[in-house]
This record gives C-alpha cells, structure tokens and sequence, in this order.
C-alpha cells in the first residue's frame, strides 16, 4: 500500500444484515478453498 492508496476515500457500504451475510456465504467458499492451500496446520 503505497502514498497513492492513502489519498482515496473509503466509503461506506449501506446494506442489510441479510445482504451482508448471503454475499458472505457465497465468498466463504472460496476463501476456504484458497486458504486450505495456503495454510499450514
């Protein structure tokens, strides 16, 4: 993360509980994929 990243404005994400959590739901899958390679136990 470089100067240029610190200049750019975070916004706000207006959505409800439920959004959140069906877009969480479809991603979790693969982050678990992807981490399950990565991650060493």
């Amino acid at each position: 993360m470089g100067a240029e990243n610190s200049s750019k404005q975070i916004l706000r994400i207006h959505r409800s509980k439920k959004q959140a959590k069906e877009s969480y739901d479809r991603i979790s899958k693969f982050y678990d994929l992807f981490a399950g390679i990565f991650e060493k136990k």
